[in-house]
């Protein structure tokens, strides 16, 4: 059985993910801006020698654009621009997937693309395929996350905030499915927690689908397209 470490590289946080062995299922917070190719790396290594177990494959999610199995663009870690396989090659691995985080959830969601938009809620906000179809889709969703930052991420969380907060994210859902023709949403990420996002998604009468353990849903569907890819 292929042994398959799944990283999650968030602005604010790197998940860590596998279903071999004994299981991983790790967070671990770091710095805005501090993360770099050397610390994910040794991160593997510190996690392969704590569970005493060499992952063949490393599948990697992270807000950014990828093309080619290379990182282009990243949100909140300028210094992983330009990750690719060969920055693993080190730990001896047999494949690397580098994927951005919400095509990772599209493959976790199971469905087609025609079908469904995946949203990723966190400090940023992630849309597949919109943000990865065209360079107008990224500008546009750049310049969405840019006005959104300060909701999604109030350095006080109180409850009003966090319904505003949804209440700009269901509007955004909506206008996203209209550009992309989409039948359904699929939200995965951290901030999906937020209680009010699924009353505000109802209120604007989208279907919708929150993943299960919404946090690891990155993850997971990165796994499942290093195997089908």
């Amino acid at each position: 059985m292929e042994n398959i470490l799944a990283l999650d590289i968030g602005a604010r946080s790197l998940k860590l993910y596998s279903e071999s062995g004994v299981g991983v299922q790790r967070v671990i917070l770091h710095n805005i801006w501090s993360i770099s190719k050397k610390y994910l790396v040794d991160t593997v290594k510190s996690i392969s020698e704590e569970y005493q177990m060499h992952f063949d494959s490393i599948a990697v999610a992270c807000a950014g654009t990828v093309k080619d199995n290379r990182l282009k663009f990243y949100w909140g870690q300028p210094a992983l621009i330009g990750l690719n396989p060969e920055d693993f090659k080190a730990l001896g691995v047999q494949r690397v997937c580098i994927l951005n985080d919400a095509e990772a959830v599209f493959w976790d969601s199971g469905m087609s693309k025609n079908e469904v938009l995946t949203i990723t809620v966190g400090s940023y906000i992630g849309a597949y395929p919109f943000e990865q179809d065209s360079f107008k889709g990224f500008v546009i969703l750049s310049l969405i996350n840019g006005i959104l930052h300060s909701q999604l991420c109030p350095k006080k969380r109180t409850d009003a905030k966090l319904q505003k907060a949804a209440k700009l994210i269901a509007k955004l859902c909506k206008k996203l499915m209209t550009l992309t023709n989409a039948q359904s949403l699929f939200l995965a990420g951290g901030g999906t927690s937020n209680e009010h996002i699924a009353v505000c998604l109802s209120k604007e009468s989208l279907q919708f689908q929150i993943a299960q353990n919404p946090g690891f849903s990155g993850c997971r569907g990165a796994i499942k397209a290093l195997l089908t890819k």
